[in-house]
Protein backbone atom coordinates (compact mmCIF):
# COMPACT_ATOMS: atom_id res chain seq x y z
CA UNK A 1 0.00 0.00 0.00
CA UNK A 2 1.18 3.33 -0.94
CA UNK A 3 2.30 5.64 2.33
CA UNK A 4 0.60 9.34 1.68
CA UNK A 5 3.18 11.79 1.49
CA UNK A 6 2.48 14.55 3.30
CA UNK A 7 3.33 18.64 2.01
CA UNK A 8 4.75 21.00 3.82
CA UNK A 9 2.94 23.54 1.44
CA UNK A 10 -0.14 22.35 2.49
CA UNK A 11 0.66 22.04 6.07
CA UNK A 12 1.91 26.03 6.06
CA UNK A 13 -1.08 26.61 4.11
CA UNK A 14 -3.26 25.17 7.16
CA UNK A 15 -1.38 27.17 9.70
CA UNK A 16 -2.06 30.15 7.50
CA UNK A 17 -5.86 29.34 7.47
CA UNK A 18 -6.22 28.73 11.19
CA UNK A 19 -4.28 32.42 11.64
CA UNK A 20 -6.82 33.93 9.78
CA UNK A 21 -9.26 32.69 11.34
CA UNK A 22 -8.11 32.88 14.59
CA UNK A 23 -7.00 36.01 14.20
CA UNK A 24 -10.22 37.85 12.55
CA UNK A 25 -12.25 35.53 15.59
CA UNK A 26 -9.73 37.37 18.35
CA UNK A 27 -9.82 41.00 16.84
CA UNK A 28 -13.26 41.65 15.29
CA UNK A 29 -15.87 40.66 18.87
CA UNK A 30 -13.43 42.84 21.30
CA UNK A 31 -13.11 45.50 18.93
CA UNK A 32 -16.43 45.62 18.06
CA UNK A 33 -17.66 45.53 21.87
CA UNK A 34 -15.47 48.27 22.67
CA UNK A 35 -12.69 45.85 24.59
CA UNK A 36 -10.07 47.41 22.41
CA UNK A 37 -10.16 50.88 22.67
CA UNK A 38 -6.10 51.86 23.83
CA UNK A 39 -5.37 49.37 20.44
CA UNK A 40 -8.06 51.57 18.29
CA UNK A 41 -7.22 55.11 19.32
CA UNK A 42 -3.19 54.03 19.25
CA UNK A 43 -3.87 53.02 15.43
CA UNK A 44 -6.34 55.82 14.59
CA UNK A 45 -3.72 58.55 16.34
CA UNK A 46 -2.84 60.71 13.23
CA UNK A 47 -1.24 64.06 12.31
CA UNK A 48 -4.77 65.87 11.27
CA UNK A 49 -4.64 68.04 13.97
CA UNK A 50 -0.75 68.58 14.94
CA UNK A 51 2.21 66.10 15.60
CA UNK A 52 1.69 62.80 17.56
CA UNK A 53 4.53 60.42 18.60
CA UNK A 54 3.68 57.23 16.98
CA UNK A 55 0.93 58.18 14.64
CA UNK A 56 2.32 57.66 11.07
CA UNK A 57 0.28 54.69 10.51
CA UNK A 58 -2.87 56.50 11.46
CA UNK A 59 -2.94 58.49 8.44
CA UNK A 60 -3.40 55.75 6.38
CA UNK A 61 -6.97 55.66 7.91
CA UNK A 62 -7.84 59.16 7.31
CA UNK A 63 -9.65 58.66 3.95
CA UNK A 64 -12.24 56.55 5.59
CA UNK A 65 -14.74 58.30 7.64
CA UNK A 66 -17.42 55.32 8.23
CA UNK A 67 -16.71 53.17 11.82
CA UNK A 68 -17.94 49.87 10.46
CA UNK A 69 -15.31 50.47 7.84
CA UNK A 70 -12.69 51.90 10.03
CA UNK A 71 -12.95 48.65 12.31
CA UNK A 72 -13.13 46.15 9.40
CA UNK A 73 -10.04 47.91 8.34
CA UNK A 74 -8.11 47.54 11.00
CA UNK A 75 -8.86 44.21 11.72
CA UNK A 76 -7.69 43.07 8.21
CA UNK A 77 -4.48 45.10 9.12
CA UNK A 78 -3.68 43.51 11.74
CA UNK A 79 -4.36 39.91 10.71
CA UNK A 80 -2.11 40.29 7.49
CA UNK A 81 0.58 41.31 10.84
CA UNK A 82 -0.22 38.00 12.44
CA UNK A 83 0.73 36.51 8.94
CA UNK A 84 3.59 38.32 8.32
CA UNK A 85 5.99 36.15 10.85
CA UNK A 86 4.88 33.07 8.87
CA UNK A 87 5.52 34.74 4.94
CA UNK A 88 9.07 35.82 6.59
CA UNK A 89 9.70 32.34 8.26
CA UNK A 90 9.10 30.70 4.51
CA UNK A 91 11.23 32.72 2.95
CA UNK A 92 13.89 32.62 5.52
CA UNK A 93 13.68 28.81 5.93
CA UNK A 94 12.60 27.38 3.04
CA UNK A 95 10.30 24.52 2.25
CA UNK A 96 12.03 22.09 4.89
CA UNK A 97 11.67 20.94 8.50
CA UNK A 98 13.24 24.27 9.95
CA UNK A 99 9.66 25.93 8.34
CA UNK A 100 7.65 23.22 10.01
CA UNK A 101 9.11 24.20 13.38
CA UNK A 102 9.49 27.63 13.06
CA UNK A 103 6.17 27.94 11.93
CA UNK A 104 4.43 26.03 14.74
CA UNK A 105 6.62 27.90 17.28
CA UNK A 106 5.47 31.23 15.75
CA UNK A 107 2.04 30.25 16.35
CA UNK A 108 1.78 28.41 19.96
CA UNK A 109 4.67 29.45 21.68
CA UNK A 110 3.25 31.13 24.77
CA UNK A 111 5.14 34.34 23.53
CA UNK A 112 4.11 33.70 19.92
CA UNK A 113 0.76 34.25 18.04
CA UNK A 114 -1.11 32.37 21.23
CA UNK A 115 -0.60 35.79 23.30
CA UNK A 116 -2.49 37.39 21.29
CA UNK A 117 -5.27 34.91 21.08
CA UNK A 118 -5.48 34.79 24.82
CA UNK A 119 -4.92 38.61 25.79
CA UNK A 120 -6.55 40.91 22.83
CA UNK A 121 -5.23 43.63 24.68
CA UNK A 122 -1.16 43.22 23.39
CA UNK A 123 -2.11 43.66 19.88
CA UNK A 124 -0.50 47.08 19.30
CA UNK A 125 1.46 48.09 16.47
CA UNK A 126 4.40 47.29 16.78
CA UNK A 127 2.95 44.03 15.21
CA UNK A 128 3.58 46.37 12.34
CA UNK A 129 7.10 45.83 11.78
CA UNK A 130 6.84 42.32 10.61
CA UNK A 131 4.82 43.17 7.18
CA UNK A 132 7.66 45.92 7.12
CA UNK A 133 10.52 43.73 6.83
CA UNK A 134 9.16 41.28 4.94
CA UNK A 135 8.33 43.66 2.33
CA UNK A 136 12.13 45.44 2.96
CA UNK A 137 13.30 41.48 2.28
CA UNK A 138 11.38 40.56 -1.11
CA UNK A 139 12.46 43.95 -2.53
CA UNK A 140 16.24 44.02 -1.52
CA UNK A 141 17.37 44.39 1.49
CA UNK A 142 21.40 45.10 0.26
CA UNK A 143 19.97 48.87 -0.47
CA UNK A 144 21.45 50.83 2.28
CA UNK A 145 18.42 53.74 1.53
CA UNK A 146 15.82 51.30 1.87
CA UNK A 147 16.78 50.77 5.38
CA UNK A 148 17.65 53.75 6.10
CA UNK A 149 13.98 54.75 5.31
CA UNK A 150 12.47 51.18 7.11
CA UNK A 151 14.61 52.22 10.12
CA UNK A 152 12.55 56.15 10.40
CA UNK A 153 9.35 54.45 9.30
CA UNK A 154 9.50 51.86 12.04
CA UNK A 155 10.68 54.54 14.60
CA UNK A 156 7.44 56.53 13.54
CA UNK A 157 5.59 53.93 13.93
CA UNK A 158 6.48 53.02 17.26
CA UNK A 159 9.78 54.52 19.13
CA UNK A 160 9.92 50.87 20.77
CA UNK A 161 11.44 49.85 17.66
CA UNK A 162 14.78 50.88 18.61
CA UNK A 163 14.49 48.60 21.21
CA UNK A 164 12.43 45.18 19.95
CA UNK A 165 12.82 45.29 16.25
CA UNK A 166 16.37 47.24 15.30
CA UNK A 167 18.20 44.31 17.32
CA UNK A 168 17.02 41.64 15.08
CA UNK A 169 17.18 43.82 11.84
CA UNK A 170 20.97 44.40 12.75
CA UNK A 171 21.54 40.91 13.42
CA UNK A 172 19.53 39.87 10.44
CA UNK A 173 22.41 41.52 8.08
CA UNK A 174 25.45 40.73 10.57
CA UNK A 175 24.55 37.03 10.20
CA UNK A 176 23.82 37.07 6.36
CA UNK A 177 26.73 39.49 5.51
CA UNK A 178 24.05 41.96 3.67
CA UNK A 179 25.68 44.67 5.06
CA UNK A 180 29.41 46.29 5.81
CA UNK A 181 30.51 47.31 9.33
CA UNK A 182 30.20 50.20 8.60
CA UNK A 183 26.54 50.37 7.17
CA UNK A 184 25.28 48.79 10.58
CA UNK A 185 26.71 51.33 12.76
CA UNK A 186 24.90 53.82 10.36
CA UNK A 187 21.50 51.73 10.68
CA UNK A 188 22.16 51.22 14.66
CA UNK A 189 23.11 55.32 14.70
CA UNK A 190 20.35 56.23 12.31
CA UNK A 191 17.58 54.05 14.78
CA UNK A 192 19.29 55.92 17.84
CA UNK A 193 18.97 59.42 16.97
CA UNK A 194 15.34 58.96 15.07
CA UNK A 195 14.28 57.78 18.90
CA UNK A 196 15.80 59.84 20.70
CA UNK A 197 14.47 62.55 18.73
CA UNK A 198 11.16 61.60 18.90
CA UNK A 199 11.30 61.22 22.76
CA UNK A 200 12.45 65.23 23.04
CA UNK A 201 9.83 66.25 20.57
CA UNK A 202 6.91 67.60 22.77
CA UNK A 203 4.29 65.70 20.99
CA UNK A 204 1.05 64.18 22.49
CA UNK A 205 -0.12 66.75 23.86
CA UNK A 206 -3.43 67.26 26.17
CA UNK A 207 -4.99 69.44 23.46
CA UNK A 208 -4.02 67.73 20.04
CA UNK A 209 -5.05 64.28 22.08
CA UNK A 210 -8.65 65.96 22.67
CA UNK A 211 -8.74 67.13 19.40
CA UNK A 212 -8.04 63.30 17.53
CA UNK A 213 -11.48 62.26 19.90
CA UNK A 214 -13.31 64.61 19.84
CA UNK A 215 -12.85 63.91 16.11
CA UNK A 216 -13.26 60.27 16.10
CA UNK A 217 -16.40 60.90 18.29
CA UNK A 218 -17.82 62.95 15.51
CA UNK A 219 -17.76 59.43 13.04
CA UNK A 220 -20.00 57.55 15.47
CA UNK A 221 -17.32 56.38 18.02
CA UNK A 222 -17.85 56.42 21.77
CA UNK A 223 -15.72 58.19 23.61
CA UNK A 224 -14.97 55.98 26.41
CA UNK A 225 -13.27 53.97 23.50
CA UNK A 226 -10.46 56.35 23.78
CA UNK A 227 -10.18 57.18 27.70
CA UNK A 228 -7.29 54.78 28.36
CA UNK A 229 -5.89 56.43 25.33
CA UNK A 230 -6.32 59.83 26.72
CA UNK A 231 -5.17 58.80 30.32
CA UNK A 232 -1.77 57.99 29.32
CA UNK A 233 -1.06 60.30 26.66
CA UNK A 234 -1.53 62.64 29.66
CA UNK A 235 0.96 61.05 32.22
CA UNK A 236 4.63 62.51 32.07
CA UNK A 237 7.05 60.75 30.65
CA UNK A 238 8.89 60.27 34.07
CA UNK A 239 5.76 58.84 35.25
CA UNK A 240 5.78 56.05 32.83
CA UNK A 241 9.11 55.12 34.02
CA UNK A 242 8.10 55.51 37.70
CA UNK A 243 5.39 52.90 37.32
CA UNK A 244 7.75 50.19 35.23
CA UNK A 245 9.69 50.17 37.57
CA UNK A 246 7.48 49.78 40.56
CA UNK A 247 6.11 46.52 38.47
CA UNK A 248 10.24 45.01 38.40
CA UNK A 249 9.93 44.47 42.26
CA UNK A 250 7.17 42.08 41.98
CA UNK A 251 7.45 38.23 40.84
CA UNK A 252 6.06 38.32 37.87
CA UNK A 253 8.84 39.76 35.86
CA UNK A 254 10.75 36.67 37.19
CA UNK A 255 8.28 34.47 35.43
CA UNK A 256 8.76 36.44 32.67
CA UNK A 257 12.59 35.81 32.19
CA UNK A 258 12.04 32.34 33.38
CA UNK A 259 9.18 31.04 31.01
CA UNK A 260 11.68 32.97 28.02
CA UNK A 261 14.93 31.58 28.99
CA UNK A 262 13.30 27.88 29.28
CA UNK A 263 12.03 28.02 25.75
CA UNK A 264 15.34 29.41 24.53
CA UNK A 265 17.28 27.04 26.12
CA UNK A 266 14.98 24.46 24.47
CA UNK A 267 15.20 25.48 21.12
CA UNK A 268 18.89 25.16 21.66
CA UNK A 269 19.07 22.06 22.78
CA UNK A 270 16.59 20.96 20.06
CA UNK A 271 19.06 22.12 17.90
CA UNK A 272 22.27 20.72 19.14
CA UNK A 273 20.37 17.44 19.37
CA UNK A 274 18.55 17.44 15.64
CA UNK A 275 20.13 20.55 13.62
CA UNK A 276 22.64 21.97 12.12
CA UNK A 277 23.81 25.51 12.64
CA UNK A 278 25.36 27.93 10.06
CA UNK A 279 27.39 31.04 11.80
CA UNK A 280 26.23 29.53 15.65
CA UNK A 281 28.21 32.30 17.72
CA UNK A 282 26.77 35.32 15.48
CA UNK A 283 22.91 33.53 16.06
CA UNK A 284 23.92 33.18 19.55
CA UNK A 285 25.13 36.60 19.78
CA UNK A 286 22.43 38.14 17.80
CA UNK A 287 19.78 36.18 20.13
CA UNK A 288 21.50 37.70 23.49
CA UNK A 289 21.48 41.16 22.27
CA UNK A 290 17.77 40.87 21.03
CA UNK A 291 16.87 39.45 24.65
CA UNK A 292 18.81 42.50 26.44
CA UNK A 293 17.17 45.56 24.86
CA UNK A 294 14.06 43.70 25.29
CA UNK A 295 14.91 43.51 28.83
CA UNK A 296 16.29 47.15 28.98
CA UNK A 297 12.52 48.05 28.06
CA UNK A 298 11.39 46.57 30.99
CA UNK A 299 12.72 49.74 32.97
CA UNK A 300 10.79 51.94 30.50
CA UNK A 301 7.84 50.52 30.30
CA UNK A 302 5.62 47.75 31.79
CA UNK A 303 4.12 45.69 28.89
CA UNK A 304 6.83 42.85 29.57
CA UNK A 305 4.65 40.67 27.60
CA UNK A 306 4.66 42.52 24.05
CA UNK A 307 8.45 43.06 24.79
CA UNK A 308 9.42 39.51 25.34
CA UNK A 309 6.95 38.31 22.43
CA UNK A 310 8.97 40.53 20.24
CA UNK A 311 12.12 39.20 21.13
CA UNK A 312 10.91 35.76 20.97
CA UNK A 313 9.63 36.06 17.64
CA UNK A 314 12.07 37.50 15.81
CA UNK A 315 14.42 35.25 17.37
CA UNK A 316 12.96 32.63 15.89
CA UNK A 317 12.88 34.23 12.62
CA UNK A 318 16.96 34.43 12.76
CA UNK A 319 17.38 31.03 13.62
CA UNK A 320 15.14 29.92 10.68
CA UNK A 321 17.67 31.65 8.60
CA UNK A 322 20.28 29.53 10.07
CA UNK A 323 19.78 26.43 11.18
CA UNK A 324 18.86 23.18 8.64
CA UNK A 325 16.66 20.66 10.82
CA UNK A 326 16.70 17.29 10.37
CA UNK A 327 14.92 14.44 12.38
CA UNK A 328 15.05 10.88 11.66
CA UNK A 329 12.96 8.73 14.44
CA UNK A 330 10.32 6.72 15.32
CA UNK A 331 9.17 7.87 18.53
CA UNK A 332 8.06 5.80 21.41
CA UNK A 333 4.54 5.46 23.09
CA UNK A 334 6.11 6.87 26.24
CA UNK A 335 8.24 9.95 24.27
CA UNK A 336 4.70 10.62 22.43
CA UNK A 337 2.43 10.80 25.94
CA UNK A 338 5.13 13.24 27.20
CA UNK A 339 5.44 15.11 23.98
CA UNK A 340 1.62 15.29 24.72
CA UNK A 341 1.57 16.29 28.10
CA UNK A 342 4.38 19.05 27.40
CA UNK A 343 2.32 20.08 24.65
CA UNK A 344 -0.93 20.40 26.63
CA UNK A 345 0.86 22.31 28.94
CA UNK A 346 2.21 25.08 26.52
CA UNK A 347 -1.65 25.39 24.98
CA UNK A 348 -2.51 26.40 28.15
CA UNK A 349 -0.18 28.63 29.28
CA UNK A 350 -1.38 32.61 29.09
CA UNK A 351 1.27 35.03 28.93
CA UNK A 352 -0.28 38.10 29.62
CA UNK A 353 1.02 41.71 28.01
CA UNK A 354 0.96 43.30 31.35
CA UNK A 355 0.78 42.03 34.67
CA UNK A 356 0.05 42.74 38.40
CA UNK A 357 2.77 43.36 40.87
CA UNK A 358 1.36 40.79 42.54
CA UNK A 359 1.31 37.03 41.07
CA UNK A 360 -2.41 35.20 40.54
CA UNK A 361 -1.87 32.03 38.54
CA UNK A 362 -5.35 32.75 36.98
CA UNK A 363 -3.73 35.33 34.56
CA UNK A 364 -0.87 32.87 33.44
CA UNK A 365 -3.27 30.05 32.41
CA UNK A 366 -6.28 29.93 30.39
CA UNK A 367 -7.82 27.47 28.37
CA UNK A 368 -8.66 28.60 25.03
CA UNK A 369 -10.74 25.72 23.30
CA UNK A 370 -10.31 26.69 19.92
CA UNK A 371 -6.54 27.33 20.07
CA UNK A 372 -6.01 23.99 22.15
CA UNK A 373 -7.79 21.88 19.42
CA UNK A 374 -5.72 23.52 17.07
CA UNK A 375 -2.35 23.12 18.88
CA UNK A 376 -3.06 19.60 18.68
CA UNK A 377 -4.23 19.04 15.72
CA UNK A 378 -1.40 20.86 14.05
CA UNK A 379 1.09 19.29 16.52
CA UNK A 380 0.00 15.81 15.40
CA UNK A 381 0.03 17.01 12.05
CA UNK A 382 3.81 18.35 12.52
CA UNK A 383 4.83 15.20 13.84
CA UNK A 384 3.28 12.78 11.35
CA UNK A 385 5.14 15.06 8.48
CA UNK A 386 8.30 15.33 9.80
CA UNK A 387 8.58 11.57 10.63
CA UNK A 388 7.04 11.23 7.19
CA UNK A 389 9.79 13.43 5.56
CA UNK A 390 12.44 11.74 7.92
CA UNK A 391 11.86 8.31 6.50
CA UNK A 392 11.67 9.11 2.64
CA UNK A 393 14.81 10.97 3.26
CA UNK A 394 13.90 14.72 2.43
Amino acid sequence: MKRIVFSVNTYLIALLIFVLILGFRTIWRPIHENELGYMLAETLMNYKFGFNRRAFLGNFFLPFHDPSTLLMLITVAYVICFVAPLLIARRFAGNNQTLLVAAYLIIFSPFGFSMFVKDPLAIRKELFFYPLFYLLVALQPRILWRNIVFIIVGCFIHESFFFLFLPFFLGFHWINETASRKQLLLYAATGFLVTFALTRLPGNSSVVTEQFIRHYVALGFERGQFEGFEYFQKLPFWQNIQNAQEHLTGFSPVVYLVLYSGQMVLIWLGLTRFGSVNRHKRLLFSQIGIAFMAIALFFLAMDYGRWLSMAFLTSVLLTASQVKIRVSFRPKPLSLLVALIILLGILVVRVPHFSQTGFTVNEWVMTHKLFVAGGLFLGGWLLALVRERSLTGD
